[in-house]
């Protein structure tokens, strides 16, 4: 069952938006009407992503670091697109 919930104006950040678990939430708040801001670890499908969900890539991808995290940090994108309200960030 899929409630009918309307995201209109939301900006959410979302990372690993082009595959798995973060394709999916890209796909399904752009069709309930938030704005998108998603980063990746590299480019190749950034572009599909864009394209078919409207969603707004990050300038550059993100790199893995030696402990595993990524940089650059996500939230330094929230000034560009207008303070987005939610960050959903997995691993």
């Amino acid at each position: 069952m899929q409630a009918n919930i309307d995201l209109q104006g939301l900006r959410v950040g979302i990372t690993g938006g082009t595959s798995g678990l973060g394709l999916a939430l890209v796909r399904q708040l752009a069709e309930k009407g938030a704005s998108i801001a998603f980063v990746a670890r590299t480019a190749a499908n950034v572009g599909r992503v864009a394209a078919e969900t409207g969603a707004q890539p990050a300038p550059k991808p993100l790199a893995p670091r030696r402990d595993g995290r990524l940089e650059p940090k996500p939230r330094k994108g929230a000034a560009r697109h207008r303070g987005i309200g939610a960050w959903r960030s997995h691993r």
